[in-house]
């Protein structure tokens, strides 16, 4: 008889094992925080490069890992071409990539990018466009193609900048956006790669990086550095010096700030 209750015990026991929903996580999973990391141009005497008036990023075409723990309508990862303007507070503008989940978190839905914060204005965002809609700019190429950036200071010496993009290694420019009374023509080029998320990728790889002249000549940045290190477990490293060629690495590879 006991071996009989034993027996019909450990079979409940079982039963309930497999009924039972799905353990959560232990913790909270971080899916509201940006992991930004920003490196910027420098000059030959590895002072920040400013008195530029653009930056040009030729930025990897890539479908990064999402952080299914994450919900759908918000940025999972980025990456940018960024400028940050010479006058303080805050003013900079940016754009490149973002990727986000549907809304039934069964695809991954990419946008274009655009964004700037003027002053305690922060932050306005771009109507961002999918890809699918008729405001497509260009076609992007398949994943690890790359796809060229740039904001520019137009015209040079006014307070307005363009958004560009080209799919096309940067014969043809769309005009993503524009924005003006920025109350500043000049600044540093940055490149940036973010993500929210614990698990959420943030492998990126930004090429021939390039700041604008007074006279709206392109040029070479000499070399970069890093400003902020926000993400623990990746890094930014420069393999290529004049013109930078710049990647993200997991840690302990690669270099924080």
């Amino acid at each position: 008889m006991q071996h009989r209750i034993k027996a019909l015990i450990l079979a409940v026991w079982a039963l309930m094992l497999v009924l039972a929903p799905p353990m959560s996580k232990a913790y909270a999973e971080d899916c509201i925080n940006e992991r930004a990391i920003f490196w910027g141009a420098t000059s030959s005497n590895g002072n920040w490069k400013a008195d530029t008036h653009g930056t040009r990023n030729v930025i990897r075409w890539s479908d990064r890992t999402l952080d299914t723990f994450c919900g759908a309508g918000t940025d999972l990862a980025w990456s940018t071409a960024h400028f940050a303007l010479s006058i303080p507070n805050l003013q900079q503008v940016e754009v490149g990539w973002s990727e986000q989940w549907n809304t039934f978190k069964t695809q991954h839905v990419r946008f274009w990018f655009v964004e700037w914060q003027n002053g305690s204005n922060c932050c306005a965002f771009y109507d961002e466009q999918p890809f699918d809609t008729a405001h497509k700019a260009c076609t992007p190429p398949a994943f690890g193609g790359y796809v060229v950036f740039r904001v520019t200071n137009t015209p040079i010496g006014t307070s307005n900048y363009n958004f560009d993009v080209s799919c096309d290694g940067g014969s043809t420019w769309h005009v993503l956006d524009t924005i003006q009374n920025t109350l500043d023509d000049n600044g540093t080029p940055f490149v940036e790669t973010g993500r929210r998320g614990d698990t959420t990728g943030e492998s990126d790889d930004q090429q021939n990086l390039q700041w604008k002249d007074v006279n709206n000549q392109w040029n070479p940045w000499y070399s970069a550095k890093c400003s902020t290190d926000g993400a623990t477990d990746w890094n930014g490293n420069v393999y290529s010096q004049n013109p930078v060629y710049w990647q993200t690495l997991p840690a302990p590879q690669g270099q924080s700030c």
